[in-house]
């Protein structure tokens, strides 16, 4: 008996290659998935840095978006790291200010700065010690809409806000109404010697709106 066996071999030799031709294409197919998925990461990582902080905004990303540049008289001087015309013109106007203390000897400026949705608020405070030792207090403040990096004025703040004056006079009247309230509890105050109406005359304030800074 005889047995062909040349038909079978012939089936194993042509199925082979096509085992093979599918193997090198499921490889070829994960190795470019691998590298699709590595360029994906690293977009990502750029897209997140580039956002992240708001250093697209920056004039130097390895620094806060506000930061202390250079001093005044052994003061930090805050620097709005922000490019725009607008940023560079306010920048000028702090050094400006500050400056204005410079010939103290004792002073004290401090500057802190939050970030409300798209508004950057930046307040820069200076206390200065007078004759008997009598504190001095000033302000500056800055508002800017990060969207537009313009600096907005502080009606246009407040509508953002949706906060009206009416609003601000009562939140500081009340305020003022603590304060004098912990000072007679305290002793500070005769209450009847100096009621709430003297208590803000004496302070000096005719106007609870007068020389008002918003941050």
């Amino acid at each position: 008996m005889i047995i062909n066996t040349n038909v079978s071999n012939k089936k194993r030799h042509l199925e082979e290659p096509e085992k093979d031709n599918g193997s090198k294409n499921k490889a070829l197919f994960l190795l470019i998935l691998c590298i699709v998925l590595i360029i994906l990461v690293i977009l990502y990582a750029i897209f997140r840095n580039f956002y992240k902080d708001f250093n697209y905004l920056k004039e130097d990303r390895s620094e806060h978006l506000v930061y202390t540049r250079y001093k005044i008289n052994k003061q930090e001087v805050p620097y709005v790291n922000i490019k725009s015309s607008s940023v560079e013109s306010v920048n000028k106007d702090i050094v400006s200010f500050c400056n204005n203390f410079k010939e103290y000897e004792k002073v004290t400026l401090t500057y802190d700065y939050s970030i409300n949705g798209n508004y950057l608020s930046l307040v820069i405070k200076v206390k200065t010690n007078g004759v008997n030792d009598w504190e001095d207090l000033y302000f500056r403040t800055y508002n800017m809409n990060l969207k537009t990096r313009e600096f907005v004025d502080e009606p246009t703040l407040l509508k953002y806000f949706k906060v009206t004056d009416e609003l601000v006079y009562a939140r500081i009247h009340n305020k003022f109404v603590e304060y004098y309230n912990d000072e007679v509890n305290k002793g500070f105050i005769e209450e009847n010697a100096c009621d709430y109406d003297c208590y803000i005359k004496f302070r000096g304030f005719n106007d609870y709106t007068e020389d008002l800074s918003f941050y």
